[in-house]
């Protein structure tokens, strides 16, 4: 900011009248520019500072004055922000004063109560009239505009506070249960309505029915209802049989309708005595002298025609059959099926009452198997027996084919067990029909094969009386068996790897294998199943057991590592590192 200071002359008086004149930039005014002119506010936020661009003085007051206030920091004036619609504001706040055009808002930013557009583009106009009727259907000014609907509607507002029975976004229509044209000047008047009306049309006044009226008011019951909407009885439908009944109107007064000659009731859904089955047109009832209860020969149920049965009857409307499950129609009824959990189902024939049996099962009831057949304990049916050549002789050709009906179990040969007679008693074999041989005595205890009677050798043994090993077995132990030899096939010599020593069970391995089963290295090689030949250098290497016509130098057996003399520190093969520190220290002390 520069401010331009004159210089300070003595009048006729012999007075200084003006000490300074300052020539405020635009926004400022005041002698000393201290206040924002006309038109700006203070922003209190900003800060600008004095200065003059001018130094000459002809009093030491005007010099101390101008020293003073030189630098000092003032608020920086702004132009207000009224969009054109107001010249001044509030010099602190900025708040806009005396908005015109139609606005209203701190910045005249928004359209006043009645008015609306976008008062931000500063054009005079932007603010128009809200078209709302009001009570003498004149424009009113109690409206609502919607900013973010300017420019995309033809009337981007809402009117507020209908009246006179109005309603809609500009009060254009009448409210529920009135009619007439506000826009056009018509007043809107009350729908001469019953109170069964639901509505009615917002130009003409139809009354629009609800809750099964009809008429002009809505104060008649609809066509197929009954009720008097007038005195508070509600209109309800009169649900006519369409097979009973001549039409679907009714009564109005009770809903009575009006009955075909066989049809009784209100709805005409019964048929008259001594006739029954409303969907057949109630022809006349027809029970079964021998399935009905005698005393209801001539009457059935009005709307099925289900006749009474007796006990176990049914199945039909007449009581002339069983119902499932029962079988033998008579005086007393029909019999409950007595068909056992064998049979694939709890019914039978109504007739004879045989039950439905399941395969190969037989008897009325299907609680026998055939002949030759047991039952199946997890099914209905029954499995065929499987007697074998161990069954006994005495028995006929059907009888050798027969076995318990419950278990299975076949008649065994002596000496012959299982279900099937198919195998031999411990200490007997050659099952036949004549039973099964006694085997010989076996060592330590052994028993004998149930097919061939040669004793039962322990694992790995051979022999009629098990007493030696079989190939690529050692270690013979009468009881426990053989030991396999279980030779590397990576370690062992091609060819021999299934054999081994019969007393140590020593395999034969190849020269770098080594151990029973050649399943190690031998000294001087490494790295099983490869074992690599060591690689270390005899000089530095610390020798232990060797001699010095040894030709292999031993490593670690695992990873090959070469274990080197003292103040050695590598010790491979042609690869000599000597610690001379510690050498020298050594051959010091």
């Amino acid at each position: 900011m520069s401010v331009t200071l004159g210089r300070a002359l003595r009048d006729e008086t012999g007075g200084i009248p003006n000490i300074e004149e300052c020539i405020c930039p635009n926004g400022y005014s005041g002698s000393s520019c201290e206040s924002c002119a006309t038109g700006y506010y203070r922003d209190y936020q900003k800060q600008s500072t004095i200065q003059t661009n001018q130094t000459s003085f002809t009093s030491s007051t005007a010099l101390s004055l101008w020293r003073s206030t030189m630098m000092t920091q003032l608020p920086v004036c702004v132009l207000c922000e009224c969009h054109g619609h107001s010249d001044i504001c509030d010099e602190k706040t900025g708040v806009c004063i005396d908005c015109t055009h139609n606005t209203a808002g701190d910045k005249c930013d928004i359209c006043a109560p009645g008015f609306y557009g976008d008062p931000r583009t500063g054009d005079p106009t932007a603010c128009k009239s809200c078209e709302c009727p009001h009570l003498d259907y004149q424009m009113t000014t109690i409206c609502l505009a919607h900013e973010e609907e300017v420019f995309k509607e033809e009337k981007p507002y809402v009117c507020l506070d209908c009246t006179e029975n109005t309603r809609g976004r500009y009060c254009e229509v009448c409210a529920e249960m009135y009619y007439g044209d506000p826009l056009n000047g018509v007043p809107c008047r009350p729908c001469n309505c019953g109170p069964a009306a639901i509505g009615c049309n917002s130009t003409n006044g139809a009354c629009i029915c609800g809750f099964n009226t009809a008429g002009p008011q809505c104060d008649a019951c609809a066509e197929g209802t009954h009720g008097d909407p007038t005195r508070g009885q509600p209109c309800r439908p009169c649900n006519c049989h369409p097979k009973g009944s001549i039409s679907p109107s009714c009564r109005l007064e009770d809903g009575q309708c009006n009955c075909l000659s066989t049809y009784e009731g209100v709805r005409c859904d019964r048929c008259i005595s001594g006739r029954g089955n409303t969907e057949a047109g109630c022809p006349p009832c027809q029970c079964d002298p021998i399935g009905t209860r005698p005393e209801y020969l001539t009457v059935c149920d009005p709307v099925s025609g289900q006749c009474s049965c007796k006990p176990g009857v049914g199945g039909t409307l007449d009581c002339s059959t069983c119902q499932v499950g029962y079988y033998n129609l008579g005086p007393n009824g029909c019999t409950e099926c007595k068909c056992t959990s064998r049979a694939i189902d709890r019914t039978c024939n109504p007739i004879t009452g045989q039950c439905k049996c399941g395969e190969n099962v037989i008897g009325d009831t299907c609680d026998k198997c055939l002949p030759g057949f047991y039952w199946n304990n997890t099914g209905s049916n029954c499995l065929p027996c499987n007697c074998g050549i161990g069954t006994e002789l005495t028995r006929t050709l059907t009888q050798l084919t027969e076995c318990d009906m419950n278990t299975g179990q076949c008649k065994c040969a002596p000496h012959v067990v299982g279900r099937d007679c198919t195998e031999c008693e411990l200490g007997y074999f050659g099952v036949s029909e004549n039973g099964c041989k006694p085997c010989l005595p076996c060592p330590n205890g052994q028993v004998c094969d149930q097919i061939t009677g040669k004793c039962i050798c322990p694992p790995n043994t051979e022999g009629d009386r098990c007493d030696r090993c079989v190939a690529g077995s050692w270690d013979y132990n009468p009881v426990i068996g053989c030991k396999k030899c279980n030779c590397s096939i990576d370690g062992s010599v091609i060819g021999l790897e299934d054999q081994c020593d019969l007393t140590t069970g020593q395999c034969t391995c190849k020269p770098e294998f080594s151990g029973r089963a050649c399943n190690e290295c031998s000294k001087g090689y490494y790295g099983y199943p490869y074992c690599r030949k060591c690689n270390c250098d005899m000089r530095g290497t610390a020798w232990g057991n060797l001699s010095i016509s040894d030709t292999v130098v031993p490593c670690n057996p695992i990873d090959g590592q070469c274990n080197c003399k003292e103040n050695v520190e590598v010790c491979r093969k042609n690869i000599l590192h000597f610690n001379f520190i510690l050498l020298f220290s050594s051959l010091i002390s």
